[in-house]
């Protein structure tokens, strides 16, 4: 049954007990990773036991009626599962949100993992995508996601940067692994450069390739610090693209000098500074043509030559990766069922190029959602020792490719041994290890970390809660302030806030109520029918509007529109989110003589549709409120602050943006990176 008909539906989660966490890099396991014990562990492997250590699966769904039309999220390992993982030696699972229901149903699910994984000597790799801010697969609202990486750039004092992207790693870390999961795909090292580009955006520190590089490494170090394996991704660079490779396959017309001063360079800096406790441990590739780093032509699905993706680059992978640069960990690829890759490429194409290119672990090379699932991956799997057997893929390097596995699990414990008796004599050592391995700046904090390897859920909590306040805070960013309109001084004004959902405005609401503004309304962008807006409008002093677009291109759904007739009509244009909507309301307020704010949500680049009739403008970098009572996030509790004066605006932008042409084309620079402007505090 093809993917695209099956149905997710709801899932029972199941009864579950505390989970102890893997032990954190220690003492013990320098030992472990020495290399004579890691190549005698790699000999003693089958051919088929490698292979298998060399994939990592994904089950969002699962059912084993092939006929069902509904597949339900997978919360519990069926038995059908667990068997496969068992049999085929797999060397990893990716958890989803559809896997991670609460905290007592994940720990229940990654200790079946765990355990299933000891059976083969080694444990899994169990990993998920917490990058922080937008993508975060851990329930949000019960732990904190932080505003994001681009929020982290915005901060203006670069110590104070790096030192809560370390603290974000760590802290997100250490939520992970007291839920069994020991792999992070993240940080993101892409430079987002391309300001239409619709996948990395605000998931990216910006576009300098220093500072990318710089805030990538210290929160990998956090990662690390928390006994986490950090994975950058994605290599050799997503930033200059303008096709989201989860629909289609981007290319990237760069040289190779403008490469290696930008996309490259973040890597560069992680790998220079990499020793020890440091080292960068995993590597995700991009699904990207990078002509310039590779214009070797492979066969597609169709018959086609076409750029070979990076993914399947040996040039890059290995020439460039790892011969070049000197990267010896693990690398990994992303998710194969992306259309980048899967519109393109057979499931036997893709692991061949892939294994050949030299990249360690293949990244779901089929989604497993019912046992034919499972059929057709042991078939691959057979496919792939068939093809080593008669030297299309090379033997020695499948071998290599599993004493890098097996080293990096040993470095983070991932075997069936036990070390928990060990544990407490080498626990002193490790914290001194740790110690000197980070900087002087993240030293006390690492030592307490270790010693601390029992911290309360509720402790880890309160402490998350605070960094994700402060990067909050430091992050947002002030781009024009008309007249001083902010910070608003008169309480008795009516606030009407109009945004794309409905828990940004609740959030934003509950802030100016707690600094004492009693007439605020808040809808979300579109609820209302076109005179009952208008109605609201009317009534309010200030208008607050937000926006969250991914892109400004023309071509995207969100187009630039600044051009309107002089009388504003009663049936405004296109789809609510989009740029032309918002600014027929903005343009009635103005008419109404409304004072007039916009924030923008995500990546700031859509400031240049509005700043021509907003008074105030104000990015976030981050668009979670507060639903049902859950905080979700604390960015618009933290713009609801300035804008009353609570506190004041200190972020810069960490990208530039420029103006655009009727192409969607970059013209000239409208806003340079590092700029902000001033609000005052009323309460300083």
């Amino acid at each position: 049954m093809n993917i695209h008909d099956k149905h997710p539906c709801q899932g029972a989660a199941g009864a579950s007990h505390p989970l102890t966490p893997p032990a954190r890099e220690t003492a013990l396991a320098a030992g472990l990773v020495d290399a004579k014990n890691v190549q005698l562990r790699v000999d003693q492997m089958t051919l088929a036991e490698q292979i298998g250590q060399k994939i990592m699966i994904d089950a969002r769904y699962f059912n084993d009626n092939e006929d069902a039309k509904c597949f339900p999220d997978m919360t519990e390992l069926p038995a059908s599962l667990k068997a496969a993982i068992s049999r085929l030696h797999l060397g990893g699972f990716i958890l989803f949100s559809n896997n991670l229901v609460s905290t007592s149903q994940i720990q229940a699910l990654t200790r079946e993992l765990a355990e299933l994984g000891s059976d083969n000597g080694y444990r899994l790799f169990i990993a998920t995508d917490n990058e922080g801010g937008n993508v975060f697969r851990l329930p949000r609202g019960e732990y904190r996601a932080f505003p994001g990486n681009m929020a982290l750039g915005a901060i203006a004092d670069e110590a104070t940067a790096k030192r809560l992207a370390f603290a974000q790693g760590q802290c997100m870390g250490e939520d992970l692994l007291s839920l069994g999961i020991n792999t992070n795909f993240a940080p993101v090292a892409d430079v987002n450069s391309n300001q239409s580009n619709p996948v990395i955006n605000v998931r990216s520190y910006g576009d300098s390739p220093e500072q990318v590089g710089i805030l990538a490494k210290e929160t990998a170090s956090g990662l690390a610090n928390a006994g986490v394996i950090a994975s950058l991704k994605h290599f050799p660079g997503h930033g200059d693209t303008h096709i989201d490779s989860h629909f289609g396959l981007p290319q990237v017309t760069r040289s190779r000098e403008e490469a290696e001063a930008i996309d490259l360079l973040p890597f560069r800096k992680a790998l220079a500074q990499s020793t020890g406790s440091r080292q960068v441990p995993m590597i995700m590739t991009a699904h990207i043509q990078y002509a310039a780093l590779d214009d070797t032509k492979i066969t597609n699905s169709q018959g086609k030559h076409v750029v070979v993706p990076a993914t399947m680059s040996r040039k890059i992978q290995t020439d460039l990766l790892r011969h070049e640069m000197g990267f010896d960990g693990v690398t990994i690829t992303d998710a194969l069922d992306m259309k980048a890759i899967s519109n393109n490429f057979t499931h036997e194409q893709v692991i061949e190029y892939v294994f050949n290119a030299g990249v360690d672990i293949a990244l779901m090379p089929i989604n497993i959602y019912s046992q034919s699932d499972i059929d057709r991956l042991e078939s691959l799997i057979d496919l792939v020792i068939k093809k080593v057997e008669s030297g299309a893929i090379d033997r020695k390097e499948i071998t290599e490719s599993a004493r890098r596995i097996i080293e990096l699990k040993l470095r983070y414990n991932l075997t069936a041994e036990s070390i928990a008796a060990s544990e407490a004599s080498t626990i002193a050592a490790a914290s001194t290890e740790f110690a000197q391995s980070i900087s002087s700046t993240h030293a006390a904090s690492a030592t307490a970390n270790v010693n601390g390897l029992q911290m309360s859920a509720a402790s880890r909590l309160e402490n998350a809660k605070a960094i994700e306040i402060d990067i909050a805070r430091q992050s947002i960013t002030l781009l024009k302030n008309a007249d001083s309109i902010i910070p608003l001084y008169d309480k008795n004004q009516k606030i009407f806030i109009a945004m794309p959902w409905q828990e940004q405005g609740e959030a934003m609401k509950s802030t100016f109520k707690a600094e004492g503004f009693l007439a605020i309304d808040s809808v979300k962008t579109g609820e209302l029918s076109w005179q009952d807006l208008c109605k609201h409008l009317d009534d309010c002093d200030v208008l607050i509007v937000g926006s969250m677009s991914t892109a400004v291109s023309p071509v995207e759904k969100d187009g630039v529109v600044k051009e309107f007739p002089p009388e504003v009509s009663l049936n405004p244009p296109g789809d609510p989110t989009s740029s032309d909507y918002l600014l027929h309301v903005m343009r009635y307020a103005k008419r109404q003589h409304k004072k007039l704010i916009h924030i923008t949500l995500r990546a700031p680049y859509d400031v240049i549709n509005y700043d021509d009739i907003a008074d105030g403008i104000l990015a976030t970098y981050s668009y979670y409120g507060v639903e049902n009572g859950i905080r979700k996030g604390v960015s618009l509790n933290a713009v609801a602050e300035i804008i009353t004066g609570k506190t004041a605006s200190t972020g810069v932008l960490p990208v530039n943006i420029h103006n655009l042409d009727s192409q969607g084309n970059p013209t000239e620079l409208k806003y340079p990176r590092g700029f902000r402007t001033d609000s005052r505090n009323i309460n300083a």
